[in-house]
């Protein structure tokens, strides 16, 4: 068998990448869960380009963006598994309504629903009063977009997927960056 004289600086510059590897990937995951995040903000998802949220229906409940009225979705972005080959970055599993802002769905109207919605139509300045008068009063936005929700005849609601974490073409460009300028180091020290 024929020994390279450099085989010990080649065995020197794989142990150093073994040992960067669970810091590299690590990192990763760090960048990924920070870049999900970020989508919040964006108000869409970022794969080569923005793909922007659809706005807010007219009259619905909240003035803020889509998606951040507690932050509990965003908060709950987060590193599920790290090992030296792989990094999973995931929802919070106790964030039952993840999944459908992420990929869409139909929810079905339950009667639990529709007396929230009916207290939602109150709290935003709907009338108690039924009759005549109470027809002839001009609802604000809030309170009709409830009112129209507790009225509806449908038995499920379209919710609109408003991606927020998935493969992108830009985090990975990022994370392979990251990946040669590390490389880089290890194998040119100093």
């Amino acid at each position: 068998m024929i020994k390279s004289k450099h085989s010990h600086e080649f065995d020197k510059l794989l142990t150093a990448y073994k040992n960067a590897r669970p810091a590299l990937m690590g990192r990763a995951a760090t960048m990924a869960v920070t870049f999900f995040k970020e989508n919040f903000r964006r108000q869409g998802f970022l794969d080569r380009s923005l793909e922007q949220w659809d706005k807010r229906v007219p009259g619905s409940p909240s003035h803020k963006p889509l998606e951040i009225n507690r932050g509990v979705l965003r908060r709950g972005v987060m590193k599920k598994r790290v090992t030296p080959t792989q990094a999973v970055v995931g929802v919070d599993p106790s964030i039952k309504y993840a999944e459908i802002q992420n990929n869409g769905g139909m929810i079905p109207v339950t009667n639990k629903m529709r007396r929230f919605f009916w207290a939602m139509y109150y709290k935003n300045g709907g009338s108690k009063v039924q009759g005549k008068s109470a027809r002839a009063t001009k609802l604000n936005e809030a309170a009709q977009f409830w009112m129209n929700l507790a009225l509806t005849k449908k038995t499920h609601i379209e919710i609109k997927a408003r991606p927020f974490i998935d493969d992108s073409w830009t985090l990975e460009q990022e994370i392979f960056e990251m990946f040669d300028q590390e490389i880089y180091k290890i194998v040119n020290p100093g």
